[in-house]
């Protein structure tokens, strides 16, 4: 299971982004990803897309610490 604010990669579309909210809805745990891609170009006047995922569509993405 993911944690919020971890770091992750959306499978089938290789959108990065961090977990901004997590739930577990009939036994399933469901995500929703806000982009690290800004979209300007969206209403309201811009915005960090959400992408709402089960927990097979992503692969974490590991922090380099080293730096």
């Amino acid at each position: 299971m993911f944690e919020e604010y971890e770091r992750v990669r959306i499978n089938q579309s290789g959108v990065t982004g961090i977990i901004v909210d997590k739930a577990v809805i009939d036994g399933v745990a469901k995500y929703i990803v806000e982009s690290d891609t800004f979209n300007e170009n969206a209403p309201h006047g811009g915005e960090w897309p959400l992408y709402h995922c089960n927990e097979d569509d992503l692969s974490p993405i590991k922090e380099d610490k080293t730096a």
